[in-house]
């Protein structure tokens, strides 16, 4: 990942002006990192009700080919879509960067929110959005119903 992070006493901290000048990345990542740079802390199902259709339908489409071939190291969809779930824990308090597997738990349910939005938005489900979150919280939480 060609990401550039800033070192401080809390251990490993985003460089969101680095992210939001990365042109490599989607725009909705970077946007949420210029958004995130001004302010640092945000709820996940926050962050996803504010979200255009369009922004949805583009991190669902880089779920989609992030998934069929989760194997192939240079899978960008999967580079972008792990520095958005690093972001978004980081920004509700939940970050744990230095642990891989944490971080893999995190981005699989980040694509679980990113689809249960994405079917929201045609219509097909309610989503609770106060129970979006890439924390345990949401382990046990009531997220969407087929309407």
């Amino acid at each position: 990942m060609e990401l550039d992070f800033l070192e401080n006493d809390d251990g490993m901290q985003l460089n969101y002006g680095n992210i939001a000048m990365a042109e490599w990345l989607c725009p909705t990542i970077r946007l949420a990192a210029l958004d995130l740079q001004k302010n640092p802390y945000i709820a996940v199902g926050d962050w996803f009700q504010k979200q255009s259709n369009n922004s949805i339908a583009e991190l669902q489409h880089m779920a989609e080919v992030a998934y069929e071939n989760p194997d192939d190291p240079d899978n960008e969809e999967i580079e972008q879509l792990m520095l958005l779930t690093m972001m978004l824990a980081a920004a509700e308090g939940t970050d744990n960067m230095g642990d891989m597997a944490h971080l893999q738990k995190q981005l699989s349910k980040l694509v679980m929110l990113i689809t249960v939005v994405s079917l929201q938005r045609k219509g097909l489900v309610r989503v609770f959005y106060e129970n979006l979150t890439l924390g345990a919280d949401m382990d046990d939480a009531k997220i969407a119903e087929k309407l």
